[in-house]
């Protein structure tokens, strides 16, 4: 590879000059990973002053337990209640994002609900614990109602589908329509069916969403979801003034079989933009040892980048640190800083920065 005393110099030269041209230009995206909901607004004007137009914010429903991973484990989509925040905080921040001309991104999970086989039997959501809190506090919970009667269960095993695991990661129908599961026994994720219920539930969660002023939606899981379910939860109305973008992770771009199964019909069969694993696969490539920078002048001739108007451009998302199977992915982190210039300065795509509080023990995004 290229020593970095002559690398630095040159690809400085070249993102300024891009720059100076006036022809790169996009709107960065923050992920307050993990943030608390009072703490996005609590730096809401430091936010602003680092140029950022969007924050992708943690998940926003019911949810239980401290770990991160929790967070995608929802239980009630009727109101908004975990350690990061209730309805109210998240209104609360909302409000003051917007008064500094900031978008706020949802993170919503509409693939499955949160696995507690350890705790009952049923499949009934939020469950007969749960409706007991809500009647102990009535005038607390009702007050975070975003819809629906907070007395009954919303959901029963009718909306689900069979409590089988994926077995084979290559199979579209297993991926799509089983459970998420973690080895050594596990019940794994109760998976949602696209009936006609649970996508008007969905629907009605992502309107009240938007009635609070969320601006655009995190489709999580988007890889482990029909198209007819998906399509059919985000319709013309639900998208109408939304940023959608979709979580399919793939190892890279065309000649990649993760790409060619998953990513690519995603792609043909919503107007979704999705998180350019192509591109991040064509950064770690170029910036490693023996790689070459001439991969990165226009990586979408090869089928290496996502269109520019549909790619949420990104080095790490939080799955990347977090989790054993994705690891491979992270870059140094001299060549992250670097592949940020490049995804700032480049003229396609939304940029998006991770930010955490050090769930991986990393230790490296940390207030970016």
């Amino acid at each position: 590879m290229t020593p970095r005393s002559k690398l630095l110099p040159s690809f400085a030269a070249l993102l300024f000059a891009g720059l100076a041209a006036g022809q790169a230009r996009a709107d960065a995206v923050l992920h307050a990973f993990n943030w608390t909901y009072a703490d996005v607004q609590a730096n809401a004007a430091g936010i602003q002053a680092a140029g950022y137009k969007a924050v992708l914010v943690a998940p926003a429903y019911r949810s239980e337990g401290s770990a991160w991973w929790a967070r995608y484990q929802p239980q009630d989509y009727r109101l908004i209640h975990h350690p990061l925040g209730d309805t109210t905080t998240f209104r609360n921040m909302v409000a003051a994002l917007r008064a500094k001309g900031i978008d706020v991104y949802a993170d919503v999970v509409l693939n499955h609900m949160a696995n507690e086989s350890a705790q009952r039997s049923d499949l009934n959501y939020p469950g007969s614990r749960v409706l007991g809190v809500y009647a102990g506090n009535p005038t607390y919970y009702g007050g975070l109602r975003l819809f629906g009667n907070l007395g009954y269960n919303f959901l029963s095993g009718y909306d689900f589908g069979p409590a089988t695991c994926i077995a084979n990661y290559s199979d579209v129908w297993q991926v799509q329509n089983w459970r998420l599961c973690g080895g050594a026994g596990d019940a794994g994720l109760p998976d949602l069916v696209g009936s006609s219920y649970v996508v008007s539930q969905q629907q009605e969660y992502l309107r009240q969403l938007k009635a609070l002023g969320v601006k655009g939606f995190r489709i999580d899981a988007a890889k482990h979801m029909p198209f007819a379910h998906i399509n059919g939860v985000l319709t013309a109305d639900i998208k109408s003034g939304m940023y959608v973008f979709g979580e399919i992770i793939t190892g890279g771009g065309s000649g990649n079989g993760e790409y060619a199964t998953f990513l690519q019909p995603y792609l043909q069969n919503t107007d979704h933009a999705a998180y350019d694993f192509p591109l991040q696969a064509q950064l770690r490539s170029a910036f490693a040892p023996g790689g070459s920078m001439s991969a990165l002048v226009d990586p979408g001739a090869y089928g290496q980048a996502l269109q520019g108007s549909r790619a949420l451009t990104f080095t790490v998302t939080h799955d990347i640190p977090n989790n054993s199977g994705f690891r491979f992915m992270l870059m140094d982190p001299t060549d992250e800083t670097l592949a940020y210039s490049y995804l700032f300065g480049r003229n396609a795509g939304k940029p998006m920065v991770y930010s955490d509080h050090n769930e991986s023990g990393d230790n490296r995004w940390v207030n970016a």
